[in-house]
C-alpha cells in the first residue's frame, strides 16, 4: 500500500489489495478488519469501515460515511489489521493519507 490523497468535502472511499509474500492476491473470506485514521500525535481523526470488495479476490474498500469538510488538512496514517478465521491478526505496513483542501468550492 501506499499513501493516498483526499482533497476535504470528498466522499472517502478508497481501495487497496492485499497480497501474500510473492505477490498473490489473498482470499479475504472470513476475515475480519479494522483501521484507523490517525495524526502525527496519534489522535484518531477516523475509524474506518473495511470490506472486501464485492467480486474482487484480495482487494479491500476503506470508507468512512461522515463529513470529511471538517478534516484537518495535513498527513495521516493509517494501517490495516486483519484477523484471518484461524484467529492469526496481522497488520499491514503503515501508508499516508493526506488531506488537503479543495480548490473547487
Amino acid at each position: 500500500m501506499s499513501g493516498f490523497l483526499l482533497k476535504r468535502g470528498a466522499t472517502f472511499l478508497l481501495a487497496a489489495t492485499v497480497t501474500d509474500n510473492s505477490g498473490a492476491l489473498v482470499d479475504l473470506t472470513g476475515c475480519i478488519f479494522a483501521s484507523q485514521l490517525r495524526d502525527a500525535q496519534d489522535a484518531e481523526l477516523a475509524v474506518l469501515t473495511v470490506q472486501p470488495a464485492a467480486g474482487w479476490t484480495g482487494v479491500v474498500q476503506f470508507s468512512w460515511t461522515g463529513d470529511t469538510s471538517t478534516w484537518p488538512v495535513g498527513r495521516y496514517r493509517c494501517d490495516l489489521r486483519i484477523t484471518w478465521p484461524d484467529s492469526r491478526v496481522q497488520l499491514t505496513d503503515t501508508f499516508s493519507l493526506t488531506v488537503a483542501e479543495a480548490v473547487t468550492q
